[in-house]
């Protein structure tokens, strides 16, 4: 009670940007489930930075408060258009055209061009139309693993251990391009004791509104079932992977979030146990924008000993094929290990 009294009057003095570094702390303390739903960490905090609050809601499956914290992203930002699709059907519920954050600008003109060519219910009509945006976005903003990585992405994945591998992993979703592909390639959707269809892939993406796009065109192509979209970040949410899938449920892990962390996420993941002997990891954008720290450990495989046959790939960029720009595509297995 003293520590939910101390947290609470911390953060009523805090700003917009402090309230989501005290709240993680909160969170990594275990003091945040101390704190009521309304305290004043969660009101003083932007709804966008506050990744540890939609990570909290969605690890402990609390969708009244997953849908709290819609309500206070849709207030801020104006991010009307993102609803997620199961509440346009509640009353009250209307679409409205109401501008969005310049923030979002571009991911939220990704959303209408995708949806005004009716894609629903077609993984190829998905993609080819998120790589026709793409091709006619200025500047090539849009960055997806399509065309010469897309087909390493499906070959590797395919190549997962026969023992455990049920999930595959994907850290960095943005609008969801690769977790469908991902699911999509699965050869045989796993079942649950009781029949359903289970989840073949986990992406994890630490920004919020890229969360509701990714869900929002995993709903579009009905693989909901198959495709779990977990906000958080990555050094946060990988623990939930054993949690809820079990060990060595990851047969693949698909690295796509940020350069600069890939050597420590695959550290974590080693270090957990997440992964069975034999399971492939593999990371995109190595060369371009650049992940040194871990293309370093790839080449001098015998300085990371978990590390099997490790390769850096030499594809084309998506889109840039023409111009001949060169991007790395890292891929390894993980070693036996006892424990």
């Amino acid at each position: 009670a003293q520590a939910c009294r101390l947290s609470c009057s911390l953060a009523a003095g805090s700003t917009a940007g402090e309230a989501p570094v005290l709240l993680w702390c909160f969170w990594q303390l275990s003091v945040r489930q101390r704190l009521e739903p309304d305290a004043a960490v969660d009101k003083a905090s932007d709804p966008v930075e506050n990744k540890v609050a939609w990570m909290d809601a969605s690890w402990g499956r609390r969708a009244q408060a997953e849908l709290s914290r819609w309500l206070q992203l849709e207030a801020a930002a104006a991010l009307h258009r993102l609803r997620p699709l199961a509440l346009q059907r509640w009353p009250g519920a209307a679409e409205t055209t109401q501008a969005t954050a310049g923030r979002y600008r571009k991911v939220l003109a990704v959303v209408r061009a995708v949806e005004a060519e009716g894609v629903c219910g077609s993984v190829g009509a998905f993609h080819a139309a998120v790589e026709r945006f793409a091709m006619r976005s200025e500047g090539a903003w849009l960055k997806v693993a399509g065309g010469a990585k897309a087909a390493v992405l499906e070959a590797l994945a395919g190549s997962s251990p026969s023992a455990g591998g049920r999930v595959a992993l994907e850290l960095g979703s943005f609008v969801g391009y690769s977790a469908v592909r991902l699911a999509s390639a699965a050869a045989q959707p796993a079942a649950e004791p009781d029949g359903a269809e289970a989840v073949s892939v986990m992406t994890v993406e630490s920004d919020p509104v890229h969360v509701a796009v990714a869900r929002r065109f995993v709903d579009l192509v009905r693989m909901a079932s198959a495709v779990e979209v977990q906000p958080g970040m990555v050094r946060d949410v990988l623990p939930l992977v054993g949690e809820g899938f079990g060990r060595f449920a990851p047969g693949f892990a698909f690295m796509d979030q940020k350069g600069t962390t890939f050597h420590i996420d695959h550290r974590l993941l080693d270090r957990l146990l997440l992964c069975p002997p034999g399971a492939c990891v593999a990371a995109d954008n190595v060369l371009r924008p650049g992940a040194p720290a871990y293309a370093w450990a790839v080449a001098r495989p015998w300085e990371a000993p978990s590390l099997l046959r490790p390769a850096l790939v030499s594809l084309p960029e998506f889109l840039e094929e023409a111009a001949g720009v060169e991007d790395w595509m890292a891929a390894s297995r993980l070693s036996c290990r006892v424990g």
